[in-house]
């Protein structure tokens, strides 16, 4: 009895109509990462991809190298991480099956990368052989088998090519220059120049917690380079040329004529950047060679090396 009254009462209820569905809205697409290649222009992704094969990957992705750090073009533009750039992204033109039709890298494309925009330090260079097209890296290699650069060994006698001339990357010096570039006894140090040309700094670029770091090592170190980079003035000045990020906070001072005295080799790349392997095998460049170290907006020095060699260094 108590059954038939439950589904009595339960039968004469009111019928609920179902809620209407509510269709889920799809998430917003999220924006890509500043480095991934969805992010930046044609130029930049085909700039990274050249800087990779020439500079670290040649072995890897079975790229022939000279030992002046050149790679042939035509192999360079079969690699399929150039080959699926597009050099054109806005140009609407798809195939029958509706995939976009790429632009893809040209010759002239890597002419164009190796030129570089006005105010943009030298990445690149290109030759040409008969028929053949070459292009390097000017500096920043990791590949020990990259030897042979154009680049010119600094001496206490040839200072004078880290001379700043708006508009040049960096003065190739005269033929005696290159010939007698190493002063290596004390009549010819005894004759050299008593210090930089007007306007350089030997300067490297880095952050709060890389100099934290630099301090603890006790030096810079080349990492998995196979130089230390170093700049011959501020980030702006003309004819500086590359040799850090322009946007580096802190500016180590560098005594590169101390090192010299000492032994250290010091190279002026063609892009006008100074590089250095440092003082042995581990590629570390001694703290004893760091002046000062300022904040490169405000110019308050943070860092200062108490005398004239780094026998003493104290925090300011």
């Amino acid at each position: 009895m108590a059954d038939e009254t439950q589904t009595a009462s339960t039968s004469s209820a009111p019928a609920v109509a179902d809620a209407p569905s509510v269709s889920k809205a799809k998430p917003a697409k999220k924006a890509p990462h500043p480095r991934s290649p969805a992010a930046q222009s044609p130029s930049v992704q085909l700039s990274k991809a050249l800087s990779y094969f020439l500079r670290h990957g040649a072995l890897k992705e079975s790229l022939p190298i000279t030992p002046d750090g050149y790679i042939s073009v035509p192999l360079l533009l079969a690699k399929p991480r150039i080959r699926q750039i597009d050099m054109a992204p806005e140009n609407g033109d798809f195939t029958k099956d509706g995939k976009k039709k790429l632009k893809r890298v040209t010759v002239e494309d890597i002419k164009e990368a190796v030129k570089g925009k006005e105010g943009e330090k030298k990445r690149f260079e290109m030759k040409e052989e008969g028929d053949e097209v070459f292009v390097r890296a000017v500096q920043g290699h990791s590949l020990e088998s990259v030897t042979e650069l154009d680049h010119v060994v600094l001496s206490l006698n040839n200072l004078q090519v880290l001379e700043l001339r708006e508009g040049d990357q960096g003065k190739q010096p005269e033929a005696h220059d290159k010939n007698h570039s190493e002063a290596t006894t004390e009549e010819e140090v005894g004759q050299s120049l008593d210090g930089l040309p007007p306007g350089v700094e030997i300067l490297h670029g880095t952050t709060p917690d890389a100099w934290e770091k630099i301090k603890a090592s006790g030096g810079l170190s080349k990492m998995k380079r196979n130089h230390i980079h170093l700049a011959r003035g501020r980030p702006g000045v003309p004819g500086v040329g590359s040799g850090m990020r322009p946007t580096s906070p802190l500016l180590i001072h560098i005594d590169m004529l101390s090192a010299l005295r000492d032994g250290i080799s010091f190279q002026l790349a063609s892009n006008g950047a100074v590089l250095t392997a440092g003082e042995d095998s581990k590629g570390i460049l001694p703290l004893k060679y760091v002046s000062k170290v300022e904040e490169r907006k405000s110019g308050k020095v943070i860092w200062r090396r108490e005398d004239g060699r780094g026998d003493n260094l104290e925090k300011v």
